[in-house]
């Protein structure tokens, strides 16, 4: 009788490890992991993303400007976040500033958070530069400065 019980439980054991791992290989994530920053010397930025063949994240957070010191005020600012590949440039996210009040450039970035879920199943392949922020600023003037800053990204440590 303890020897049917045990063989029992044996098997039980047995066929829920192959449940379990036949399970955790079929639904394997292989997230790769990078860490995304400005290759601008204006612009210091802070940002993560993580793929793989099904699922995109992108994460930026602390976007500063650290080139010339600037106390323009401006009255309208837009920071758009891009994905570029070829000639086919996706928009991924975007923040707009357009009020009666004025902001410089320094407070407005303090604000900015992109958060980009699953945003594209096909973008399994990233390389430096492809993923972009680009910010167009008009000021009292009507006078209007652009910037185009590249994303590089590093692995992970």
């Amino acid at each position: 009788m303890k020897k049917k019980i045990l063989i029992i439980i044996g098997i039980i054991v047995i066929i829920s490890l192959i449940v379990f791992f036949s399970f955790k290989l079929v639904n394997k994530e292989d997230f790769q992991f990078k860490t995304l920053s400005s290759n601008c010397s204006n612009f210091d930025i802070t940002g993560l993303i993580a793929y793989n063949s099904n699922k995109s994240y992108i994460y930026i957070t602390d976007i500063k400007y650290c080139g010339t010191v600037d106390n323009t005020k401006y009255q309208s600012i837009l920071c758009t976040l891009y994905d570029e590949h070829g000639n086919i440039k996706t928009e991924l996210g975007k923040y707009d500033y357009q009020d009666k009040d004025i902001i410089t450039l320094e407070d407005f970035l303090k604000n900015i958070e992109f958060k980009i879920d699953y945003f594209s199943k096909s973008c399994k392949y990233y390389q430096d530069n492809s993923i972009y922020l680009e910010i167009i600023a008009t000021d009292l003037e009507d006078k209007t400065i652009y910037y185009k800053i590249p994303l590089g990204m590093n692995d992970c440590k």
